[in-house]
């Protein structure tokens, strides 16, 4: 089956005239990936050919192990994820969202202890704005400087979509940037 990466488009369906469509050669999973307890929830992708950078095509920086997200910080996530819990009707255009970064002990503690490491957490903990099915594998993406983001995270699970006392739970970048450099070394 092939796959393809899109690219440069708000439009689930890719109408707009800046969309860009890219095989995917290979998908690379973390070896240590736990499907049940979504630990290790990374992946590199491998392109068919080289990805052209333009006013719709922007990168975002990798962070280092050391680099901190602030609690309270403020980020972007993205995707064509269902647009409440349980409606299966995708959005036609790309939504966008700010969360804060969620303290990781407390989310801990609302997730009954069941976090590793490899987990952010970030939304509100009144509920109301989150990532939703279909967002999964989805950036979570801070402004470190004026117009510049870091991938602090990936979209990966939670309990529903925007409920009180249950953020989204992310793939923690900074503890998987090791794997993930080495991984695209060897591409």
């Amino acid at each position: 089956e092939e796959i393809e990466a899109h690219m440069g488009t708000t439009s689930l369906n890719g109408t707009d005239g800046s969309a860009v469509k890219i095989n995917i050669t290979r998908v690379i999973q973390h070896p240590l990936f736990n499907p049940i307890v979504l630990d290790f929830d990374v992946a590199v992708l491998e392109l068919a050919r080289p990805l052209v950078f333009n006013k719709y095509i922007q990168p975002v920086c990798l962070p280092l192990a050391e680099q901190k997200f602030p609690v309270g910080k403020k980020c972007l996530i993205s995707g064509w994820g269902n647009l409440q819990e349980g409606n299966v009707t995708k959005p036609e255009v790309l939504q966008k969202a700010l969360v804060g970064i969620i303290d990781q002990k407390t989310c801990n503690f609302l997730y009954n202890f069941s976090l590793t490491d490899r987990m952010i957490c970030a939304g509100f903990l009144e509920g109301n704005i989150d990532s939703c099915q279909g967002d999964s594998g989805g950036p979570l993406a801070c402004e470190v400087t004026p117009g510049v983001f870091y991938l602090a995270g990936i979209v990966s699970w939670g309990i529903g979509c925007a409920q009180a006392m249950k953020p989204g739970v992310y793939s923690r970048i900074t503890k998987l940037i090791d794997w993930i450099l080495d991984t695209i070394s060897q591409l």
